[in-house]
């Protein structure tokens, strides 16, 4: 009988701990609660912060004049300090920092869109896909912008457009991804990092594997055979320049270029057209050929050169 009557205490406290797990607010084992909607707030009072819901495709509009940032995006936001729904429609933020300076964007999970307008004015936007496969668009504008377009894991298609003095950087990230800035700069330095994966590079900025510290091989012909060995990268003919690593690199163009051995033993050889090539690095061992047309070089005195004017 006392057997039972304990049995019977155990069950009825069991009931009672699953049933606390399935209230409001219970105990260890309660499911939390996913909002369903992307998030805007000011942060550091100068910055417009978009931050996207979990497993949402997101298509997201950036704009603003002096007072304030809007996110536009294809399902509701929920308005964080500093920023209000749109009259009629929740899915569009506006924002209102005390300085009107920067936007920063992450929009997760999903194969997203992001689009930064012409009608942008702030000096600083800064933008994560996260995984899947994102498109990432900056427009173009006239005024000074720092553009900074982080692709991450997926291959991502990532277009940075410009016009008047602008500075940005393309980062692919995890994946294979194509990188482009079609349009000249007139003022500011912008590069192109692919990070890991079979990446293909395009338009104006210069390609950028500063980062890395073992041998490269970049061959500015628009053949995927660029990077690392069996990397697979592709730098097309339209692209701004090379800048290599700290490893030993060679770099080589069939058209006219800018080719930086960056540190390390390099091997850069110009194009039958007029070239720019840039071994110097404060040592010597550098192997510098011009090719044929009216190259400019800068070396080291141990350097070996020829074919430059």
């Amino acid at each position: 009988m006392r057997a039972t009557a304990r049995l019977t205490q155990i069950s009825t406290l069991a009931l009672l701990m699953v049933a606390a797990t399935m209230l409001p607010g219970g105990a260890a084992g309660a499911v939390p609660t996913i909002n369903p909607n992307a998030r805007a707030a000011v942060v550091d009072q100068d910055t417009a912060k978009f931050t996207a819901a979990v497993g949402k495709t997101d298509y997201l509009v950036i704009t603003n004049n002096s007072t304030m940032v809007m996110f536009d995006v294809n399902y509701p936001i929920t308005p964080g300090p500093g920023c209000v729904n749109a009259a009629g429609d929740p899915t569009i933020a506006i924002c209102y920092p005390t300085d009107v300076a920067a936007v920063l964007a992450h929009v997760g999970d999903g194969n997203d869109t992001v689009v930064i307008s012409t009608d942008i004015h702030v000096t600083d936007v800064e933008v994560h896909g996260g995984s899947g496969n994102d498109l990432l668009k900056n427009q173009p504008h006239k005024s000074y912008l720092t553009v900074k377009l982080f692709g991450e894991a997926g291959d991502d298609y990532l277009v940075d457009h410009w016009w008047g003095e602008h500075e940005s950087l393309l980062y692919g990230g995890d994946g294979d991804d194509h990188l482009s800035c079609p349009d000249p700069v007139s003022n500011g330095y912008s590069a192109m990092v692919g990070g890991n994966g079979a990446d293909t590079f395009a338009g104006k900025c210069e390609v950028d594997y500063s980062d890395r510290t073992t041998h490269v091989n970049i061959s500015v012909d628009g053949i995927a055979n660029d990077g690392a060995p069996g990397e697979g990268d592709n730098v097309l003919t339209s692209v701004g320049g090379v800048l290599g690593g700290s490893g030993d690199d060679v770099l080589s163009s069939t058209v006219s270029a800018l080719l930086i051995g960056n540190g390390g033993t390099d091997w850069l050889f110009g194009s039958d057209f007029n070239d720019t090539l840039w071994a110097y690095d404060g040592a010597g061992g550098d192997i510098v050929s011009g090719g044929y047309g009216n190259d400019s070089c800068s070396v080291d005195a141990g350097d070996s050169v020829s074919f430059c004017e």
